[in-house]
């Protein structure tokens, strides 16, 4: 006896099995899903996949990649965004760690030899393994901080490069040593060493770039009322940097300690010193608006009368 074919004539429409959906090898293959009634030859139905397979089953072509998490950034912090994220910390980092006292004893050498070696000793272990606890950091950055006033100019210039490569690899974990860093680090803008002042403007800069803003203000507008008439006018325009930054996050901070610094050189007769602080003084107008004249009521006439003269150019812009 003949057997008909499967398919059926052109004209007839087959109607689709449901599970035909589920299983994708039996809709590729044409079979339909009713068996034509004229065989004698019944075909067999396929058998049922459970949902909970198909559930469970990954597809077919490419497996589903998990993506790794990304690392996200504060929005106060000025850390870049493509700052990558540090290694994890391991057994041989640890035993890195305890070399760095001995690293540090070696700053306190006489032999000013020594104290080099020591610096570039700590630069590689930093750089290696920037997971330092607390403790060891602050004695660290003791250590170096003591370096930046060494009588051996080579010695005072190594470590100002030293903090410069690894301000990067700490990145926030400086600040709990910035009390006695930045006005360190200032120091050093008023050498009279050419190259110690170019050094040191490098090294503050890195910091500025990996640490939050808000975290030095407080003591650049310290170093700007104290420091001396060779480093003011650098601070002075380092804070108008940072200045419109920490009052979008915290303007209380700009307050407190900004416009104090500001206002304490209404007088200053230096010509540098005075244009700088009159770019201070303009940027903060541009930052609080009129907000700014109501925090000039406590000066005397004739400051509130150089403030008005200093920020004439942008009040009336």
């Amino acid at each position: 006896m003949k057997v008909p074919s499967r398919g059926g004539s052109s004209s007839r429409q087959l109607q689709k099995n449901p599970d035909d959906d589920r299983d994708s090898s039996s809709a590729k293959s044409g079979v339909s899903g009713r068996p034509p009634t004229s065989s004698p030859f019944p075909s067999p139905s396929p058998s049922p996949i459970p949902d909970s397979t198909l559930a469970s089953a990954p597809p077919s072509w490419e497996p589903k990649r998990r993506s790794r998490p990304m690392r996200t950034i504060s929005q106060d912090s000025h850390l870049p965004a493509s700052t990558p994220s540090p290694p994890p910390f391991t057994t041989s980092m640890a035993t890195e760690l305890e070399e760095l006292p001995a690293l540090c004893n070696l700053l306190t050498s006489k032999d000013w030899s020594q104290r080099s070696e020591g610096l570039s000793s700590i630069q590689d272990l930093v750089l290696s393994c920037p997971y330092i606890p607390e403790a060891q950091l602050v004695s660290m950055f003791d250590h170096l901080v003591q370096r930046l006033s060494d009588g051996n100019s080579k010695v005072n210039l190594q470590c100002l490069q030293v903090l410069t490569r690894i301000f990067p690899a700490l990145g926030e974990s400086t600040s709990c040593c910035i009390n006695t860093l930045v006005p360190a680090l200032v120091a050093n803008l008023g050498s009279t060493n050419e190259k110690i002042r170019t050094c040191a403007n490098q090294a503050v800069d890195t910091l500025i770039s990996h640490m939050d803003s808000a975290s030095l203000v407080q003591n650049f507008a310290h170093c700007v009322r104290n420091g001396g008439p060779r480093s003011k006018q650098l601070m002075l325009e380092k804070l108008t940097t940072i200045t419109p930054e920490v009052y979008l996050i915290r303007p209380q901070l700009v307050v407190k300690y900004v416009l104090p610094a500001a206002f304490s050189l209404l007088n200053e007769t230096k010509g540098e010193i005075r244009t700088a602080n009159i770019r201070l003084l303009q940027a903060l107008w541009k930052t609080m608006g009129p907000s700014l004249q109501d925090h000039t009521q406590t000066l005397s006439a004739s400051l509130q009368q150089r403030f008005n003269e200093a920020i004439a150019i942008v009040k009336n812009y």
